[in-house]
């Protein structure tokens, strides 16, 4: 069994009003560097948050998955974190492409490495994408690939959309994304096609209903295994999603995923605003994965 959530997005449920001074050791997660009152507003507002988490968790198991957009800063970052590992046994997480927000583009700073690094002593907490983990679920052992943010920006298309309708694009260095992607691309192909029973990405890689065929930064377009379960967040939308593909004899095989996570509060109109973890196990009647409703 295990918990999974995407999009929490902590720091957006709560204002911290952080002086411009101190902005920078705010957003790179130099939580000693911030004053007291800061740092125990920081403290007791992610307290608040993992509680509602886990009220509207079904069932709490041994690990915690965060398919990525933790928040827009370390500081909150590194407080959900270390807390969520003082619940949860494992505590698996990758990146969306919040976790590059309001870095210092010129200097090359790079929260997501620096999070890494400041969690380094804390061996229950794992930044796994590009990995290949395995939980115990009953008598199946599940294999379980991560990938990075992945935006093909070698598509037109795609570099279009983020340069004119995302707003990514003043907070991301364009470099990040190719080298993430291209990286993503090559574990996916190598390591997780036909190898997993489990696919887990902060960009959807099935079509959601009502989208188009199209790539674009809400869907990127990889060989699907119809024999693996998807799991994606990035679009705030809760729901099972059913895609097919044709092989190449022809035939039209199903595909399972699931679109998670919790989005933005409700004043910002995207996402069910609620803090909470789906829940999901192995079923051997059923040979497949269920969610605990």
């Amino acid at each position: 069994m295990f918990n999974i959530t995407s999009d929490v997005h902590v720091d957006l449920y709560y204002q911290t009003n952080n002086s411009q001074k101190q902005n920078y050791d705010y957003i790179m997660g130099n939580i000693d560097k911030l004053s007291m009152g800061i740092q125990e507003e920081i403290s007791t507002n992610v307290d608040e948050y993992i509680n509602q988490m886990i009220r509207n968790t079904k069932k709490l198991t041994d690990t915690l998955i965060l398919v990525g957009d933790i928040a827009n800063n370390n500081s909150y970052s590194k407080v959900f974190l270390k807390k969520a590992s003082s619940i949860w046994k494992n505590v698996w997480y990758i990146d969306g492409n919040h976790e590059y927000y309001f870095q210092d583009k010129d200097t090359g700073d790079n929260r997501l490495y620096k999070l890494m690094e400041d969690l380094k002593d804390y061996p229950n907490i794992k930044y796994v994408a590009n990995t290949v983990q395995e939980i115990q679920c009953k008598e199946k052992l599940l294999k379980i690939g991560f990938l990075p943010i992945m935006y093909n920006m070698n598509n037109p298309e795609v570099l279009n959309m983020f340069n004119n309708r995302m707003n990514d694009k003043y907070f991301i260095t364009p470099d990040y994304m190719y080298e993430s992607y291209e990286k993503g691309k090559e574990f996916y192909e190598n390591e997780i096609y036909d190898k997993c029973d489990i696919c887990v990405s902060h960009v959807p890689l099935l079509r959601l209903e009502g989208t188009s065929e199209e790539e674009t930064t809400y869907y990127t377009k990889l060989k699907i295994d119809s024999k693996i379960i998807y799991f994606f967040g990035h679009t705030h939308r809760n729901e099972e999603v059913d895609d097919f593909i044709i092989t190449e004899d022809g035939r039209k095989e199903s595909v399972k995923g699931y679109s998670i996570g919790v989005g933005y509060p409700t004043i910002y109109g995207r996402g069910i605003g609620i803090p909470h973890t789906q829940t999901f196990t192995w079923s051997e009647e059923k040979d497949t994965l269920l969610e605990l409703r």
